[in-house]
């Protein structure tokens, strides 16, 4: 008999054993199934668990209870996402989730709801691809059932449910808010040892704000919580964030006494483990030396007893015990390979411990590491800051020029509509510009993606066209379009592009006179789309030019107005005309202007 025909004729057994006592049939029997479904749970052994919760779920449809039916979808689709099949718990909840509970299915539904939103938590934490709308929106809606239950316990674990979502959503002030009254809650309802696992989500809130003094001193009680419960997964997540922590305020002598700890509580667990494993497995052992012995004895005495009614018995006996000693011997045989098995298992662990030990020694270089990586982003961050300030100024310059000739009453009522679409159109602009801006500075910390289509560069001239003309009108500059009838399609990122025709046309109105001109131009070669910003401006020397695309960031050249910048934007402009497969070149002289040029791969046609 196979070790899985063995485990179902146990829990047939079981079964039958449980409905006798409970009289074979009624609720008794549902509650009976349901703790066996426990006690498998609890070890871990959720094959088993599922089994009874489906045979209490028979149970409860035959005796069409609703809040045991509730119940045990809770139960069933709990196994579903503790196994990792998270599609399965979704649809087996929603297919038995009710619609209109009564007053005895109120309180599961709560737990299902917020079971609901846990599991597309966790895909979004597997997979942050996933968005987070799904889980905000069931474990809002289970809030409302919760507060009218008025079930503290399960309000509890829903707040610090929406917490994790809405830190995830960068929404920290929300995020705090339901951290803290879910440690409120489990301190009232009593479940202190669960209230180390709230403190490391604050803890997280506190790390993405870069309020280390905040974060570490919730870290610390936390692990000093986790401690007294004796909980040391939660230790180790406590004691992780300090590393963190003190890595990121510079202090790496704190940081890397606290990573002996994480070691030494990683060590800990794993040591827990194998013991549990290497009992388990010397239970195992004993027991099946006990069922040989008993067999071999069970066997002696049968063949003795048999010895004194016939010689034809004794030789059969005798056969009997070749064959019982046989199966002795196979027995014995499996279990020396078990006990070497062990033995493997242990010089597996004593490779671990000398790994860990290597780890530890290399800590210290980690750190080192990552303070420089630390310093790293810090720079992209400035640059993100020096780019908004670059590129959003001359927009809302603009803005601000329409709209103070809206407030003069320059206009009469029949140009006040154009105007009003000309502000609209700015507007909109501006919008875009700030979502580029975005879209440049998640790439400069994610890296640059570019997404390539068949872009009309026409319409990109248009559009800044529209963008700059009134710009163009309060500095009394001649701002033309020039461009060919026939269509001219570039393959390139379309956002990219657009973000560097405007930086070139921004820089080219800030250092042009009254009186001037700017012209944005493009025109189809053999070698591809040229597109070119030319302007009559102040132009430059050779040596200005030699500076204008070195990985830093020069002095700020004021314009003709005394316009401000802060001399990033033509390195970005590089960088995505770069990226698209493009090059840029430019052409000035002092006193005579200044021409960009960039020219593109063309579409296939």
């Amino acid at each position: 008999m196979g070790r899985r025909m063995q485990n179902r004729f146990i829990l047939i057994l079981l079964t039958f054993v449980v409905l006798v006592q409970d009289g074979l049939s009624g609720t008794p029997v549902v509650d009976s199934l349901l703790n066996l479904g426990h006690q498998a749970n609890r070890r871990a052994n959720y094959e088993t668990a599922l089994r009874y919760y489906l045979l209490a779920r028979q149970e409860a449809d035959s005796l069409k209870n609703a809040g045991y039916k509730t119940a045990t979808t809770f139960f069933i689709a709990d196994i579903y996402r503790a196994t990792l099949k998270r599609p399965e718990a979704l649809r087996f909840i929603r297919e038995n989730l009710p619609q209109n509970p009564g007053p005895d299915e109120i309180e599961p539904v709560c737990k299902l709801l917020n079971l609901i939103a846990s599991v597309h938590y966790e895909e979004f934490i597997s997979n942050p691809t996933f968005g987070l709308d799904s889980a905000l929106f069931y474990a809002s809606r289970a809030t409302s059932y919760i507060r009218e239950k008025q079930n503290k316990k399960a309000l509890g674990q829903n707040y610090m449910i929406l917490g994790a979502i809405y830190a995830n959503l960068l929404q920290y002030d929300q995020a705090l808010d339901y951290l803290r009254q879910a440690e409120e809650l489990y301190l009232e309802t009593g479940r202190t040892d669960d209230i180390p696992n709230i403190l490391n989500n604050i803890t997280t809130v506190y790390m993405n704000q870069s309020q280390y003094e905040e974060g570490i001193e919730v870290a610390k009680r936390s692990l000093e919580m986790a401690t007294v419960s004796g909980v040391k997964i939660y230790q180790m997540v406590a004691s992780a964030n300090l590393v963190q922590l003190y890595e990121r305020q510079g202090k790496y002598r704190e940081a890397f006494n606290y990573l002996r700890m994480y070691k030494d509580l990683q060590k800990a667990i794993l040591d827990e483990n194998m013991m549990a494993q290497v009992s388990k497995l010397r239970e195992q052992h004993e027991s099946e030396k006990t069922e040989t012995e008993n067999k071999a004895l069970r066997a002696e005495l049968h063949s003795q007893t048999l010895f004194f009614y016939s010689a034809v018995t004794v030789i059969s006996l005798g056969l009997i015990v070749i064959l019982v000693l046989l199966i002795a011997y196979r027995e014995k045989s499996k279990a020396e390979r078990k006990l070497k098995e062990q033995k493997l298992e242990i010089e597996r662990y004593n490779e671990l411990m000398f790994t860990l030990n290597v780890e530890i020694a290399q800590a210290n270089e980690s750190s080192k590491e990552k303070a420089r990586l630390l310093d790293e982003t810090n720079r992209v961050k400035d640059r993100l800051f020096s780019l908004i300030s670059h590129d959003l100024r001359g927009p809302v310059a603009a803005l601000q020029s329409s709209l103070s000739l809206v407030a003069d009453n320059s206009f009469r009522p029949e140009e006040q509509a154009g105007l009003i679409e000309e502000l609209r159109i700015q507007v909109q602009s501006t919008a875009d510009l700030l979502n580029n801006l975005l879209y440049w500075s998640s790439g400069q910390m994610q890296g640059l993606k570019r997404s390539p289509e068949p872009v009309s560069i026409k319409e990109l001239l248009q559009e800044n066209g529209l963008l700059f003309k009134t710009q163009a009108r309060r500095k009394e500059i001649h701002l033309a379009l020039n461009y060919p009838e026939s269509p001219l399609t570039a393959e390139t990122d379309r956002t990219m592009m657009n973000l560097a025709i405007r930086n070139l046309t921004s820089n080219a109105m800030k250092f042009t006179s009254s009186g001037g001109s700017v012209t944005l131009s493009a025109e189809k070669k053999e070698t591809g789309i040229l597109i070119r910003v030319a302007d009559t401006g102040l132009g430059m020397n050779q040596d200005q030019i030699s500076r204008l695309f070195l990985n830093e960031a020069p002095a700020s050249t004021p314009g003709t107005q005394n316009e401000r910048g802060l001399g990033l934007g033509l390195m970005m402009v590089k960088q995505f005309v770069e990226l698209n497969g493009g090059t840029l070149s430019v052409a000035s002289e002092p006193g005579h202007g200044t021409s960009f040029s960039i020219l593109l791969p063309a579409a296939e046609s």
